[in-house]
């Protein structure tokens, strides 16, 4: 164990770079910040250096018919039928606008040309700082209009952008061309088929980024002998990665060694606590404790809710004291340079702290599903689907079909999987990915097959109209009980009746409708 200080943050010089390798999630704090709500307009992001405007950047011409042959990509069929379509559709010379948020073009961008030559269909970029994204989104959903016609949304915006008649309902063109999103050999995985690419039971888009957490740890230090011997004598059982969260915080206690070394590196910063909340809360109840009863009446000042909060203010002696102002840009550093001994976060650490570039831990980092909560002997383990982008088509523009039939292109299992090993945003959605060259490669296959396992376990985000301001409350008073400004009592309490009042104010038979489908899509 070297003597640097933390990673990212007590000695910035020495740590690992993120900028540029991971390219992905400037903030959440920034992403979200004001917590823009349909129906309030659009709120400034003054406060914020980014530019307010987007760039625009486009491929090669495209011709007025299709250029060449055309290219038989095989495999599922997923990507044959998009390009036959959109050929169909006699719209060569047209064009495509295609938005996202800085960061997220690598994935895109080395596969525009191809499209465009067996299709005809050109497609532009328009890319929206980060920091920005949500404003933009929103305010052309509130003035609808806008000449974009794929848009790279977060699932959680599903609900109050299909509201606002912002994105197309594309379950016609789904059954039409066949995109397999649940097919046993090529679909995608658990939770992506569902949540993170429908609401209501609608198809609105297509995931092409597996956000869910997992748990990553030093398994150099678990495998040591010494360090096995010594915790079995303090806590009475074996050391090996934890299955149930009482377990992860007498690890966390355990390799705590101050100043330099911490038990974990929780994601507790504004706008992210409370994705660490959700799976603890989640496991406590078998299958599910879930946010509401079928009235929409808040479950949270349950002894679960109570208990979830508590196992997040119990980690606050074995984290670094500073932690609650970070956000990934010091989380990954700080385990990539030795300094935290586990985290839950997303399975892009692994791209991060397996590259030796960027790591001083590179081959001795293990990986392992989310802890559970033990419920009549039996670990019942839940993680979180947490953030995700999906490609969404635009109502408010035109080619509505051709952009569908490119988002199908974009993430089939032929060329989604090169998409997926690029820099950028998307982390494997599809099972095929798993196996490809390509993003094992770039991923590590132990992570690989942790993810896939953990997919079947993710709990869904509040997945439901007014989720931002769900989530925003209940975050905030998840932080609150963090930092001892109140108990975790009252923070349950607070968040409850704030979501009280949500409900009813967005009309509480709605909301009970998508609550009964959202419960579909918990794990069993």
């Amino acid at each position: 164990m070297d003597d640097a200080g933390v990673g990212g943050f007590m000695n910035q010089e020495d740590a690992p770079k993120v900028d540029g390798l991971l390219d992905r999630r400037v903030s959440r704090r920034q992403v979200i910040k004001g917590g823009i709500l349909l129906g309030l307009g659009a709120t400034s992001l003054g406060t914020l250096a980014a530019a307010c405007g987007g760039s625009s950047s486009g491929t090669a011409a495209a011709g007025s018919t299709p250029a060449g042959a055309v290219i038989t990509y095989g495999g599922s069929g997923v990507a044959d039928r998009a390009i036959a379509g959109a050929r169909a559709l006699n719209a060569a010379g047209s064009s495509l606008t295609l938005v996202y948020p800085s960061g997220a073009g690598p994935n895109f961008t080395p596969f525009l040309d191809e499209w465009t030559k067996q299709t005809g269909i050109k497609v532009e970029t328009f890319e929206i700082p980060i920091d920005s994204m949500q404003d933009k989104v929103f305010a052309a959903a509130t003035a609808k209009t806008s000449s974009w016609n794929v848009v790279l949304v977060h699932p959680l915006w599903y609900g109050d952008l299909a509201a606002a008649g912002a994105i197309v309902d594309c379950t016609a063109w789904e059954n039409k061309y066949d995109p397999m999103i649940k097919d046993p050999k090529y679909g995608m995985v658990g939770p992506q088929a569902e949540y993170g690419c429908s609401f209501g039971g609608k198809f609105y888009g297509f995931d092409n980024d597996a956000d869910i957490y997992i748990m990553a740890y030093r398994a150099d230090l678990m495998n040591d002998p010494k360090e096995q011997s010594a915790f079995k004598a303090k806590f009475g059982y074996d050391l090996k990665p934890a299955e149930t969260w009482d377990q992860f915080r007498d690890q966390a206690e355990f390799f705590t060694r101050k100043p330099n070394m911490w038990g974990a590196v929780e994601q507790v910063s504004k706008y992210y606590a409370y994705w660490c909340w959700e799976p603890r809360f989640a496991s406590l109840a078998a299958p599910n404790k879930y946010y509401f009863d079928d009235d929409m009446h808040p479950l949270l000042e349950s002894p679960e809710g109570i208990k979830a909060t508590q196992l997040l203010v119990d980690l606050k002696p074995y984290m670094p004291p500073d932690i609650i102002g970070w956000n990934y840009t010091q989380i990954y550093p700080t385990f990539a340079n030795g300094n935290g001994f586990m985290l839950c976060i997303w399975p892009s650490i692994a791209k991060f702290s397996e590259n030796k570039e960027t790591s001083k831990i590179a081959g001795n980092v293990g990986y392992a599903e989310m802890p559970g909560s033990d419920i009549s002997g039996q670990v019942n383990k839940r993680t979180i689907y947490a953030f995700g982008n999906s490609l969404a088509m635009w109502k408010h523009g035109d080619n509505q079909e051709a952009a569908y039939l490119f988002s199908q292109w974009m993430t089939s299992p032929e060329v989604g999987a090169r998409s997926t090993a690029e820099p950028g945003y998307s982390d494997p959605t599809r099972l095929s990915y798993y196996s490809d060259p390509k993003v094992q490669a770039v991923y590590n296959p132990k992570c690989l097959d942790v993810l896939k396992a953990a997919s079947y376990h993710a709990a869904p985000d509040v997945f439901l109209r007014g989720a931002l301001q769900y989530t925003l409350e209940l975050d905030s008073n998840v932080l609150k009980a963090y930092t001892g400004d109140i108990s975790p009592e009252e923070a349950m309490a607070k968040t409850a009746q704030k979501w009280e009042q949500i409900t009813d104010n967005l009309g509480r038979e709605t909301q009970k409708e998508a609550w009964q489908v959202l419960k579909t899509y918990y794990p069993t």
